[in-house]
């Protein structure tokens, strides 16, 4: 258990400090429109207890996942970390919001989580890329059944990420990108012959 708990803390601490970085990027902010996609989707304020739903899911992946996967996940983790913080410190960019808030208990919360948010660190969204991280970490190819839940559970994450407007499609689709590979190089480091992450 020990070992878990400072994979997490390392893991999701340098992801931590990525994420911050972004707040301290020098220069102006590249404002990101939103496409068609995002117009379309719109804004949903009941989605924010979905997007909220990772920082349950990040503990479970360390606590749940075999223990082989605990350090590749920890390293996939600092990989994204590492990569995130170089583009928000060179490339600091902000989503534009133009649909206003409704009322209701999931406005006010998704209000609440917009001012502890930094607007300079939209692309890519790390949001995404922890949940492929997780989502991978947690998938047992022996259990197709739970494979579909983690499939479906990974789509509704999607969803949120964009139906919050904390993230565009194109921030959500760097950082799944993002995500996928720390993963493949996380396995190459830690196994030279290269075998992925089973």
């Amino acid at each position: 258990m020990g070992g878990r708990l400072r994979a997490l803390l390392t893991g999701w601490g340098g992801v931590g400090l990525a994420y911050c970085a972004g707040a301290l990027a020098p220069g102006s902010t590249h404002l990101l429109q939103p496409g068609p996609a995002d117009r379309m989707i719109g804004l949903h304020p009941a989605a924010v207890w979905i997007y909220l739903l990772l920082f349950p899911l990040v503990p479970a992946a360390y606590m749940r996942s075999s223990a082989h996967r605990v350090e590749w996940l920890r390293d996939a983790m600092l990989l994204c970390a590492l990569a995130a913080a170089t583009v928000y410190l060179c490339w600091p960019t902000s989503l534009v919001r133009p649909t206003p808030y409704s009322s209701g208990p999931s406005a006010a919360v998704l209000h609440w989580l917009s001012g502890w948010d930094s607007p300079r660190n939209c692309f890519p969204s790390l949001h995404g890329a922890l949940t492929v991280l997780c989502l991978w970490s947690l998938w047992r190819s022996s259990q197709p059944g739970r494979g579909l839940l983690l499939a479906g559970f990974g789509l509704a994450m999607g969803y949120a990420i964009v139906a919050t407007q904390r993230h565009g499609v194109l921030d959500l689709a760097a950082g799944i990108v993002l995500g996928l590979l720390a993963g493949v190089m996380s396995a190459l480091l830690r196994r030279p012959w290269g075998r992925v992450v089973q």
